[in-house]
């Protein structure tokens, strides 16, 4: 594979930290945050850059001359957009429109991240090919973003996350399975929603199909999630073995009386058929995934 100069977006976040990472063994990373570099590799290149800049922006595109951009970065606690929704738009939507116009004006092909949150979760399964109708602010912000990089860039791939579950590769982000351990460690019981249904991707997985949608000529949706479906509850307890715990440290929770709680879709379970006929990166089960995962245990 030839080497590639990607720009990746959001690069302190969880899921772009994998991105970066597995990136950077065959490729050159440039890599966007906000915050000053907190990964030194021969192969990455860190620029610290506000996501309103459209002149700096403008000027790395220039001099970088990217193969491919791989927007990651977005505001996604669900939460905190239905209470914060002009933030949650500058970041999800503005951001997003002027990335494509960069990579229109540059011939640059994009990869742009969505989530399972385009859906309603009234369907058994969506497919790549499914409408979307989200349930919540974030979902809402998604969809428009999915649609200005369509509408925008000629040479464009969206790829909507299941749930994704793994230790943060670099920097931080939003790990549920590491808070979840925590509290297994202090000898406390997790709770889980028990009516939302999911199809998990780990995070390893998540960055390598990024990492090859934007070096492929893969164009429109693709549906990056795993092969174990169930109600979240379950699959929490299928974690909870896989890392060495009692599953009846995990309880049924009802988060719906929490204040200022977006609404969640309940049932998004992704057919990952298309998927695996136009990636190499195989789609895993939790079994298979956590090996991969336990290497980025002690980081997380």
């Amino acid at each position: 594979m030839a080497n590639k100069k990607i720009i990746v977006t959001g690069a302190s976040g969880f899921v772009a930290g994998s991105v970066v990472y597995h990136g950077a063994q065959n490729h050159t990373i440039h890599a966007l945050s906000q915050g000053e570099c907190i990964y030194n590799h021969d192969s990455v290149h860190w620029h610290t850059v506000e996501y309103d800049n459209q002149e700096r922006l403008a000027e790395i595109f220039d001099t970088v001359q990217p193969d491919a951009v791989i927007h990651v970065a977005a505001i996604a606690d669900i939460d905190y957009c239905e209470n914060n929704h002009d933030e949650a738009y500058a970041v999800n939507v503005d951001y997003t429109r002027r990335l494509a116009q960069l990579c229109k004006k540059s011939d640059t092909r994009m990869v742009f991240v969505s989530t399972d949150n385009v859906y309603d979760g009234t369907q058994p399964i969506n497919t790549h090919t499914d409408p979307v109708s989200p349930v919540n602010f974030y979902g809402q912000t998604k969809v428009e973003a999915e649609q200005i990089v369509l509408d925008t860039v000629a040479d464009a791939a969206i790829g909507r996350l299941a749930l994704v579950m793994g230790f943060p590769i670099i920097g931080g982000g939003n790990s549920f399975l590491m808070r979840m351990i925590a509290q297994w460690e202090a000898g406390d019981s997790v709770g889980v929603p028990d009516n939302e249904v999911r199809s998990p991707i780990d995070l390893i997985s998540a960055g390598l199909a990024l990492i090859e949608m934007a070096t492929n000529t893969i164009q429109g949706v693709v549906l990056l999630g795993g092969l174990d479906v169930g109600p979240r509850i379950e699959l929490v307890k299928q974690l909870a073995i896989g890392f060495g715990y009692d599953p009846q440290y995990v309880h049924p929770f009802d988060p719906s009386q929490l204040p200022g709680r977006g609404e969640r879709p309940e049932t998004v379970i992704f057919d990952t058929s298309h998927t695996r006929k136009v990636l190499e990166t195989p789609m895993l089960n939790i079994e298979k995934a956590i090996p991969l995962m336990l290497p980025f245990q002690a980081k997380g």
